[in-house]
């Protein structure tokens, strides 16, 4: 596999909009090419070359190609938007929107992960070696279907909303979960090993939801079955949540 190595120079503030850091996109380009890919910097664009020093050989499909990134990226966004194959893996942090629409291939974090991980994923594999902000694997506002195929996990903590509108998949989560865990999911897995916070499952229509530690507090929409409960019911939701704490 050709690898194309990505090491970080000094990312505005402003954070950087990169969907262009991609095997997709990199597939039949020279490093030439590929420094001169745009990305934004607030309203401006700009030439990747800008912000990475790029080093690595050419390959022509995107199944061919490793990209290992390099530096403090937490302030890049986009990385891995709609791939369909190949590997990224980021040695440091990175932005939100990683792996947005992602349709294939595999993303590794070696550090902490901003919102949006996932989101309305389709296919493929991420896993975050740190923690994650909120709204991992799910749909972006407005609409209501978050990620369908694939497999998400996460050794750290996450945020608020993980699977929100998520219709299939798998997502695992080493350590704990904010609130509205698995708001109005509709298919798919959720595993979270440690706690997780108020309103899990609100209205959740089905999937499945394990929880090996506690829950802060579970709605009473919910209908209570020995450790497990059915629901939601104010949705006329047959979804399943596992509680082994209870």
């Amino acid at each position: 596999m050709a690898e194309i190595i990505l090491r970080a120079k000094e990312i505005p503030s402003t954070g950087l909009e990169a969907d262009c850091i991609s095997p997709d996109r990199f597939a039949g380009r020279s490093i030439k090419e590929i420094e001169d890919s745009e990305v934004y910097a607030g309203n401006q664009v700009e030439k990747l070359g800008k912000y990475f020093d790029v080093h690595g050989e050419k390959a022509d499909k995107s199944t061919e190609i490793k990209i290992v990134i390099e530096g403090d990226c937490f302030r890049v966004k986009r990385i891995g938007q709609a791939m369909t194959g190949g590997e990224i893996l980021v040695k440091g942090n990175v932005g939100m929107h990683l792996g947005s629409g992602m349709r294939g291939g595999k993303i590794t974090v070696n550090g902490n992960a901003d919102s949006w991980v996932g989101m309305e994923m389709k296919d493929g594999s991420i896993e975050i070696k740190g923690n994650a902000r909120n709204f991992i694997g799910s749909a972006y506002r407005g609409n209501w279907k978050g990620m369908k195929f694939g497999e998400i996990i996460v050794h750290g903590d996450v945020g608020d909303n993980l699977g929100t509108c998520m219709l299939g998949g798998k997502i695992s989560i080493h350590g704990n979960a904010g609130q509205f865990l698995g708001f109005r999911m509709q298919g798919g897995e959720i595993i979270v090993d440690g706690n997780s916070g108020s309103r899990a499952g609100a209205e959740m229509e089905a999937g499945r939801i394990t929880i090996k530690g506690r829950v802060e507090e579970m709605l009473p929409s919910f209908k209570k079955e020995g450790n497990k409960y059915i629901g939601d019911l104010s949705e006329n939701g047959k979804g399943e949540i596992y509680i082994e704490e209870g």
